[in-house]
């Protein structure tokens, strides 16, 4: 236990103070090789702090840290601040440790830290800081480190191990997930992000209540599983050539991160190909080696086809391979030691979202809906237009976006679907401009030229807008923004007619992922001749909202908010790379 004790300095010598004069009491040293005198030595002022440290041979390695015993007499100094020189003895601790891989960040750590900003050298006159170093001979005897810091009860607050590789739309997914539950626990909760192979060891350490993992990682150690709730098919992606199996894979770069899911399958398809072989990174994650592929700097490497189907609609070029083992199921994971209470409220949450529908409702938030969503050629076209198109009308966007509280992203992406930006659009049924707003619509709007782009853009954000004012309050978002979607194209009546239908289902009619799977059976007559507002293309309002939900994604990536409102879009285009399938905005982003 360390003791420090202050007396009133001199205000005006104190601002120059860095540390303390100190009183050493030196006892029980002997055998650390410690020095037993007071005797003092003169430092000259000019000297550095290095020199004076390797000049001064009174010096012991005490836990780890060296202890250096030295003079602080600066005679100058004093007397230009008008006090009379003194000399005493000085302590300073010097830690010889690396930030250790083992020791948590407590507070004795912080203090030895505080004590090396303390032992800088310090002039005064007639005041001491008495600085009392005392230590137990138990501790002495072992030089131990404080203990860490026991887990707290899981009442008072969760701490719950992500792996690293769990990025974008999948680590959204699971730190929703982990949200919901502690909420659903009436507790708080910490995120402790991790490199995939320490997962498993801070679990068994003791480190967190539970982890997120996969089946595959955890089958080997003595663990409580929890339901499985998603699962990742691994897929091998390649930049210039396209392997068709794992033969075909030894002669290629290939490069996975340590201890991930990914090396888990390789190491499973090792048993049937022995000359398979990678390179096993710890220093990048899964999402910075898909870059290096992207980029030419890396041949191969593994991910989950969630992260692989993101990638590739922002390369439209790209293809994954093929798929690497059977589908991984993702699990929550604790240690055979947890409260058995905790282990209970674990699989009664899973077993409650997985029959009201939430489970299924967050993960279609976050990973859409790949089979209606774009096609390769389309999401390269729109790229394309990203860069020849918007810059034309980005400002309109930004401008209706702030007019209406909407993303200007999502209202360029309805532009886009409904005319391919053009202003001058026209359908056969009279639909025009940007927005292809209906007579009806234009004039409700306040709009008296369809094909002015500034007039339709705002119109249309406006429109939307209503739409989702007028939705029942229990539709919370992103749904709430997906129905008013389906009612822009459909209409807001048969988009009732939709959630009724899944109602009499059994399914949520607030969940877009239940009502987007009965929409288009408004077009069959069994099901719209029993509903009010009758015949819908109930199908084509499911297309056009799960495609907006790419563009927006697609725009979310490529065209972010800049710094400077005033930076011309047209900045886009002239850094633009549509070969690349990505913006180079230099200096910009």
């Amino acid at each position: 236990m360390f003791g420090l004790y202050l007396f009133r300095l001199p205000s005006a010598y104190s601002r120059k103070l860095l540390a303390g004069l100190l009183s050493v009491t030196w006892s029980k040293f002997g055998s650390q090789g410690a020095p037993h005198s007071s005797r003092s030595t003169r430092i000259p002022l000019s000297e550095t702090a290095h020199e004076r440290t390797t000049k001064n041979p009174q010096s012991f390695e005490l836990c780890g840290f060296r202890v250096h015993l030295w003079t602080a007499l600066d005679a100058k100094l004093a007397e230009r601040e008008g006090f009379e020189p003194s000399v005493d003895s000085h302590l300073r601790l010097i830690s010889s440790q690396v930030h250790s891989t083992t020791l948590p960040p407590l507070r004795g750590r912080a203090f030895y830290q505080q004590l090396n900003k303390l032992g800088q050298f310090v002039r005064c006159h007639n005041v001491r800081i008495l600085f009392g170093l005392v230590v137990s001979s138990l501790a002495l005897a072992g030089c131990s480190e404080p203990p860490p810091t026991a887990l707290p009860a899981w009442q008072q607050g969760l701490v719950v191990i992500v792996p690293e590789e769990h990025t974008g739309d999948e680590a959204g997914f699971e730190h929703e997930l982990i949200e919901l539950f502690a909420k659903n626990l009436q507790s708080q909760v910490k995120l402790v992000e991790v490199a995939p192979s320490q997962v498993i060891p801070l679990l068994h350490e003791g480190k967190a209540h539970f982890a997120v993992t996969s089946v595959s990682r955890a089958s080997d150690s003595p663990l409580q599983l929890g339901p499985a709730y998603h699962a990742t098919q691994l897929q091998v992606l390649c930049g210039t050539s396209l392997p068709q199996g794992i033969d075909q894979l030894l002669n290629l770069p290939l490069a996975v991160v340590s201890g991930s899911m990914a090396e888990s399958a390789l190491l499973a398809a090792q048993q049937m190909q022995a000359a398979l072989h990678w390179e096993s990174r710890t220093d990048v994650t899964t999402s910075e080696l898909l870059d290096e592929v992207v980029a030419g700097q890396l041949g191969c490497t593994v991910a989950g086809s969630d992260q692989i189907e993101k990638l590739i609609l922002l390369h439209p070029g790209l293809e994954s391979a093929f798929d690497l083992g059977v589908p991984i199921p993702q699990v929550w994971a604790a240690p055979k030691d947890s409260d058995p209470e905790l282990i209970a409220k674990m699989e009664e949450f899973f077993t409650r979202i997985q029959h009201d529908g939430t489970l299924k409702n967050l993960l279609d938030h976050h990973f859409g809906d790949p089979e209606r969503g774009l096609e390769p050629h389309e999401a390269g076209d729109f790229i394309v237009s990203v860069a020849t198109e918007l810059p034309r009308y980005r400002k309109l966007f930004e401008e209706a976006g702030r007019v209406s509280g909407l993303d200007w992203r999502l209202i360029a992406a309805i532009a886009f679907h409904e005319s391919k930006w053009d202003p001058l659009a026209t359908s056969p049924t009279n639909v025009r401009g940007m927005m292809m707003l209906t007579e009806d619509t234009a004039e409700r709007m306040g709009v008296r030229d369809r094909l002015n782009p500034r007039q339709s853009i705002r119109a249309g954000a406006k429109y939307l807008k209503l739409l989702k004012g007028r939705l029942p309050d229990s539709i919370e978002e992103p749904d709430r923004t997906w129905f008013a979607l389906a009612a822009y194209n459909q209409g807001a009546a048969h988009l009732e007619d939709a959630r009724i239908l899944a109602q009499r289902r059994g399914l949520n009619p607030n969940y877009w992922v239940d009502v987007k799977s009965v929409f288009p059976l408004l077009a069959a007559p069994e099901h719209f001749e029993t509903l009010k507002f009758g015949y819908a293309r109930g199908g084509e309002a499911v297309f056009l909202v799960e495609q907006i939900r790419d563009y927006t994604k697609i725009l979310r990536s490529l065209a972010p908010d800049t710094a400077d409102e005033d930076i011309e879009p047209s900045i886009l285009h002239s850094y633009f790379h549509p070969f690349e399938g990505m913006p180079r905005l230099l200096g910009i982003l």
